[in-house]
C-alpha cells in the first residue's frame, strides 16, 4: 500500500493505537487471524513520513517526522460470556534514529450475571530523535519538549466497574496518563493528569403501541487532578433520551462546571446546554440536528477567559436511488467575548459524501469536505471491489486544495493516489 494512511479501529480506551499515525506507507502488510478462542493482528509498515506527537498537561506538541519503520502487535484470548485477557505491543522505529514503544495487557471479567470489570495498563518507553520537528521549547516535568536525544518513561491505566440490567446502567471509571508517557503510534493528546468519572442511568421500555417507546435518564460527574494533585476539573451533567413512534429519537442535557483550570487560569461556575434530533421518516430518508450552547473556556494559553459558545450542526442521509445515496453535514462552531461580545473564533465544516453501489461487489464513493478555519477542502474518491466479506480491492486518492492568496484562489497543497489488496488464506 502506498500514499494513504492505514486505518484500523482501536479497540483501546487508552488510544494506544490510531493507524493515521502511519501517514504515507510505501509499504505495509497486515495479517488477521481469528479462531474461535484466540485473535491475532500484526501490521507492520514502512512510513516515507510519520506524524510526531507529544502530550502535555494543557496542550499537545506536533511535528512533522521522517522515514520510520512500524510495528502493531496485539493478541487476545477470549472466554465464556465475552471474557478476555490481551496483550499489545507498538514500535516505532525512526531511520535516523530515535524509537518509541509501548508494551500493555488488557482484559475483561464479568461475573454475577449483571458486573463487568475491565482494565488496560500501558508502559512507554521513548528514546528522542536529535531533530528539530518540535518548534517550541517548553518543559514538562525535568525534561523539555524539543527533540533532543532524552530517554522518556510513562505509563497509563484505565478501570472500570459496570453493572447493568434491563432498567438501570452504572458505571465508575478511572484512568491516569503520567507526564511522560507517549503513545508513538496512537492519539493521546494529554498527559499528567487522572480522571475519576461516575454514570447512573436509568431506562425504560414501553409497549410497542404506545407513543413513546424508550425514556432513558442519565446523571453523571467527572473530577480531574493533576500529578500535583490541583483540581483541572469538578464537574455535573443530566441527560434525557426519548424515542418516539415515528422514527424520532431526542436528546436534550445540560452540564454544570464546577471549576475548569488551564494554564494557570481556573474557570468556575460554566453551565453547558445541548439538545440532539433525528427523523426518519422513510426508509430512504434520515434528517439530524444538534446543537450546544452556553460557556467555555478560551483555550489560549496567552490569554484564556470563559466565552459564551454556540455550537449548531445537521446530518442527513439520502437514499435517492436503491443504488445512490447522498449523505451531506455541516458543522458550524463560535465562541464570543462574554463583556462586548466580539468573536473569539468562527467556523463551519462543509461535508458531503456520494456512495453508489454498481453491484453486490462493485460500489464507488467520493467524499468531499470544506474547512472554512483553514481556508482548505479536498475531494476523496474511492473504487471497491469486495466479493466476499474476507477479500477487498480498492483504489483511490486525495486532492487538499488550500488558499493560495488572499483572494478567492485555491490550489493543490497535496495529491495522493493508494491501492489496497486483501485476501485470506485458510490453513
Amino acid at each position: 500500500m502506498k500514499g494513504v494512511p492505514i486505518l484500523m479501529k482501536a479497540d483501546t480506551r487508552l488510544n494506544t493505537v490510531y493507524t493515521r499515525s502511519i501517514n504515507k506507507p510505501l509499504l505495509s502488510t497486515k495479517l488477521i487471524s481469528q479462531g474461535e478462542k484466540q485473535r491475532v493482528y500484526w501490521l507492520t509498515a514502512y512510513d516515507e513520513a510519520s506524524p510526531y506527537l507529544i502530550a502535555g498537561e494543557n496542550r499537545s506538541y506536533f511535528g512533522e517526522g521522517k522515514a520510520s519503520y512500524s510495528n502493531i502487535f496485539r493478541y487476545q484470548r477470549t472466554y465464556d460470556q465475552g471474557k478476555n485477557i490481551g496483550f499489545l505491543t507498538t514500535n516505532r522505529l525512526f531511520k535516523d534514529g530515535g524509537y518509541g514503544h509501548t508494551i500493555g495487557i488488557d482484559g475483561r471479567y464479568r461475573f454475577k450475571k449483571s458486573y463487568t470489570a475491565s482494565f488496560e495498563f500501558n508502559k512507554s518507553i521513548v528514546l528522542e530523535p536529535n531533530t528539530d520537528w518540535i518548534e517550541e521549547n517548553d518543559q514538562i516535568r525535568d525534561k523539555n519538549t524539543q527533540l533532543d536525544g532524552e530517554t522518556l518513561n510513562g505509563d497509563a491505566l484505565f478501570f472500570s466497574l459496570e453493572r447493568n440490567t434491563k432498567h438501570w446502567n452504572t458505571e465508575i471509571e478511572y484512568q491516569h496518563f503520567s507526564p511522560h508517557y507517549q503513545t508513538p503510534l496512537g492519539f493521546v493528546t494529554q498527559n499528567s493528569v487522572r480522571f475519576l468519572e461516575f454514570f447512573q442511568g436509568y431506562q425504560h421500555f414501553f409497549d410497542k403501541d404506545d407513543f413513546v417507546k424508550q425514556l432513558g435518564l442519565y446523571v453523571g460527574s467527572e473530577i480531574n487532578y493533576n500529578y500535583d494533585n490541583l483540581r483541572k476539573l469538578l464537574d455535573f451533567g443530566t441527560a434525557m433520551f426519548i424515542q418516539l413512534s415515528g422514527n424520532i429519537q431526542s436528546e436534550m442535557s445540560y452540564n454544570y462546571t464546577v471549576n475548569e483550570e488551564f494554564e494557570g487560569f481556573d474557570a468556575k461556575g460554566m453551565q453547558e446546554f445541548s439538545a440532539f434530533v433525528s427523523y426518519s421518516p422513510s426508509e430512504s430518508v434520515r434528517l439530524g440536528m444538534f446543537t450546544e450552547f452556553g460557556e467555555s473556556i478560551r483555550y489560549d494559553s496567552d490569554d484564556p477567559a470563559i466565552g459564551d459558545s454556540f455550537f449548531i450542526g445537521t446530518f442527513n442521509n439520502f437514499q435517492i436511488t436503491p443504488k445512490l445515496r447522498l449523505s451531506p453535514s455541516l458543522r458550524y462552531s463560535q465562541l464570543k467575548n462574554k463583556v462586548d461580545q466580539s468573536l473569539y473564533f468562527s467556523g463551519f465544516i462543509a461535508r458531503t459524501t456520494l456512495n453508489y453501489q454498481f453491484n453486490n461487489n462493485l460500489s464507488f464513493r467520493v467524499i468531499g469536505e470544506f474547512n472554512d478555519f483553514d481556508e482548505a477542502y479536498f475531494f476523496q474518491p474511492l473504487l471497491k471491489w469486495n466479493p466476499n466479506p474476507f477479500t477487498i480491492f480498492y483504489i483511490g486518492g486525495t486532492n487538499g486544495y488550500s488558499r493560495v492568496d488572499e483572494k478567492s484562489h485555491y490550489g493543490i497543497e497535496n495529491s495522493q493516489l493508494y491501492l489496497k489488496f486483501q485476501y485470506l488464506f485458510n490453513w
